[in-house]
């Protein structure tokens, strides 16, 4: 119950049934009764086989869910049709009658109608077949928004963010009217792989969240993980931290400052301890959950790097200690990370240590002062070239 009591509608519904695929079965027995009896009380008869299938795909039988009976699920089935119907009829009337913004609103009700059952194919069927219909900036600003939010429960990121992208771009509209579809598009660049890029989305917020895709806290962990995964310590200090969208996103949870504020002063030990806890949690959020692994990889990556640039000579077994995992484990981090060329150095599996190729910076700048030099005397010469030959009168001249 606790893994989704913050969400609300649609969104707990979508969450919910991601919980009972990914979470141990043996944990979400009272989760499984909870939504099978909210379904069926809202109504959300596809959420209800949805949630139904999974159940009986991962769960102990020998519960009582709390399911329907066959001719029960029947009924609701035709009861649902017959709403359905109703709403399609009042579409047919509109449309005969000529009233446009009638049969404008009527198909976008018989679209809600079926998105908060859960049927998103339909919902989607429905809000296309009012994309002729809009004429106002708040009216593209409705339709585009409810595409955007639909196609994204479907899992069709392009989709979702073609009508983001086209929210964003109403420009007429107040800037906070527009922080939903940030938020979605923050979300798709998630799923893209656009890290840093999905940073900025959700930092463009500016701690005004709808709800109606995460909490707060979701938000403030998205930040915290992208951010480290992608933007360099100046970045991070300057436009992240500082922010008043991660300000106000982290106020009930103050380990995401102290994660950036650890990897800013270089505290790896302790950024690691609490991004292991994040990951525990994160793994299972159903945005960001099958990427957190290779997230949290990546983001310790990025530590060894920074830590490695103070050392030129470094025990592996003190590397270890920082990082809080095993001998084995960090020398096959750092044989990894110098194999790709992101760590000059060289691993002395005897003495068991790490040698940083470090560059002489003096040599490097006594060699750039003679490069500039040798530059500098060379095009002195042509010069002085030039203008003997000019006056000795050494010209090609026309005919």
């Amino acid at each position: 119950m606790e893994l989704i009591s913050r969400y609300s509608d649609v969104n707990q519904m979508v969450r919910g049934i991601y919980f009972l695929s990914e979470y141990p079965p043996s944990q979400t027995v009272d989760l499984a009764k909870f939504l099978i009896n909210k379904s069926i009380s809202e109504n959300r008869i596809n959420f209800y086989k949805d949630i139904a299938a999974t159940i009986k795909s991962r769960l102990p039988p020998n519960q009582n869910y709390g399911f329907l009976s066959d001719e029960e699920l029947v009924s609701w089935e035709i009861k649902f049709k017959e709403g359905a119907n109703q709403r399609e009829y009042k579409i047919t009337q509109s449309k005969n009658a000529g009233l446009k913004d009638s049969y404008r609103v009527n198909i976008l009700e018989l679209g809600g109608y079926y998105y908060n059952a859960g049927d998103m194919n339909n919902s989607l069927k429905l809000l296309l077949r009012a994309k002729d219909l809009t004429v106002t900036a708040e009216q593209q600003y409705e339709l585009c928004l409810r595409m955007a939010f639909t196609s994204l429960y479907k899992k069709n990121i392009s989709f979702t963010q073609n009508n983001a992208q086209k929210v964003l771009g109403l420009v007429t509209l107040p800037e906070k009217s527009l922080l939903p579809a940030a938020i979605i598009m923050g979300i798709c660049s998630i799923d893209n792989g656009n890290y840093k890029t999905a940073t900025e989305y959700f930092l463009r917020t500016a701690g005004d969240n709808s709800q109606e895709l995460a909490c707060n806290s979701d938000l403030a962990a998205y930040i915290c993980i992208c951010a480290l995964a992608s933007m360099d310590r100046k970045t991070i200090s300057n436009e992240v931290i500082q922010s008043k969208a991660f300000i106000t996103y982290s106020e009930e949870e103050p380990k995401f400052i102290e994660l950036l504020e650890c990897f800013l002063t270089c505290k790896f030990n302790r950024l690691i301890q609490i991004l292991e806890d994040m990951h525990k949690q994160m793994i299972l959020d159903v945005y960001i959950g099958r990427y957190m692994t290779t997230l949290c990889d990546e983001i310790k990556s990025r530590c060894l790097i920074q830590f490695m640039k103070a050392f030129k000579k470094i025990r592996i077994s003190e590397l270890a200690l920082n990082f809080a995992c095993s001998d084995v484990d960090i020398e096959e981090k750092l044989a990894k990370l110098i194999t790709d060329g992101k760590i000059d150095a060289r691993i002395d599996a005897h003495q068991k240590t790490v040698m940083s190729r470090q560059v002489d910076e003096k040599n490097k700048v006594n060699r750039t002062v003679l490069n500039v030099a040798k530059s500098f005397m060379h095009n002195t010469q042509l010069v002085l070239l030039r203008m003997s030959m000019l006056n000795a009168d050494v010209v090609v001249r026309g005919k």
